[in-house]
C-alpha cells in the first residue's frame, strides 16, 4: 500500500508541477487548475493503472493474484478462458511492477498529446489503439496471453507525430512504415524470450504494439483535427 501511495503521489505531482513554459514572457504561466484540466485524462489513466495493479496484487503491489490476472488478460479466441471483455480489460493489467512503471512513465510523457488535442480525442485514441492492439492475439498460439497498455502507448506516440492538420498521404505512410519497422526490430531482438505465469506463457507483444499504432493513425486520418 505504501508503494502505491508513493507512486501515485509521484505520478500526479510530476504531471501537475512540471508545466509547459509560456510561449511568451508576457503570457502568464498555467495555474494548477488549468494544468490539471489540460491533462486530466492522463492523470486518471495513470491512477487507474496503479489502482488496478494494487487490487490484483492483494494490496501488496508486488505479487499478483494469478487467477485474477489471467481472468483480465486477453486470451486467444479459441482458449477456454477467452472473454470479449478481455479486449478492454487486458490493457489495465500488467505482468509486474517494472512493466507497469515503464508504461506509466511513457503515458506521463505523452500527456503532451492530450494538451494539444483535448480530453475527448485523447480518450478515443486510447480506446481505439487498445482495441486494435488486442487483435494481435490472433497471431499467437492458444495458451499465450496479452496484457498491458503498451499498444496504447505506441498509439499515442504515433499520433503525437501524425495527428496534424496538413500531413500528406506520404507522411502518413512514412509514419506507418516507421512504427512497423520499430516493431520488427524490437521483436527480432527478443521474440523468443518467453516468460511464464503458472501454465501460461507470454512474451512482449510487438505485433500488438504496431497494431495499436496503426489503429490510432487510421482513426486520426479518418477523423482529422479540422473535423474533430
Amino acid at each position: 500500500m505504501i508503494i502505491y501511495i508513493v507512486l501515485s503521489l509521484l505520478y500526479v505531482g510530476t504531471l501537475l508541477f512540471i508545466k509547459p513554459s509560456p510561449k511568451s514572457f508576457r503570457d502568464k504561466p498555467l495555474t494548477l487548475k488549468e494544468n490539471f484540466l489540460a491533462i486530466k485524462g492522463s492523470l486518471v489513466l495513470g491512477l487507474l493503472l496503479l489502482t488496478v495493479h494494487l487490487l490484483i496484487s492483494d494490496f501488496n503491489f508486488l505479487e499478483l493474484d494469478e487467477k485474477v490476472y489471467l481472468s483480465l488478460a486477453l486470451h486467444h479466441i479459441n482458449d477456454d478462458n477467452f472473454l470479449i471483455s478481455q479486449f478492454f480489460t487486458n490493457i489495465m493489467v500488467h505482468q509486474n511492477l517494472l512493466h507497469l512503471l515503464s508504461n506509466l512513465s511513457l503515458i506521463g510523457l505523452l500527456s503532451v498529446y492530450e494538451r494539444r488535442v483535448g480530453l475527448g480525442r485523447y480518450v478515443v485514441v486510447v480506446l481505439v489503439s487498445g482495441l486494435f492492439s488486442g487483435l494481435s492475439i490472433f497471431f499467437y498460439e492458444v495458451g499465450m496471453v496479452s496484457s498491458g497498455i503498451s499498444g496504447v502507448v505506441f498509439g499515442l506516440g504515433a499520433v503525437f507525430f501524425t495527428d496534424e492538420e496538413n500531413l500528406t498521404y506520404k507522411d502518413w505512410l512514412y509514419a506507418i512504415f516507421i512504427f512497423l519497422l520499430l516493431a520488427i526490430m524490437l521483436s527480432y531482438r527478443d521474440y523468443y524470450e518467453l516468460q511464464k505465469m503458472g501454465d501460461v506463457s507470454f512474451q512482449i507483444d510487438y505485433i500488438g504494439h504496431f497494431l495499436g499504432a496503426l489503429g490510432a493513425i487510421a482513426y486520426t486520418r479518418l477523423f482529422s483535427l479540422k473535423r474533430s
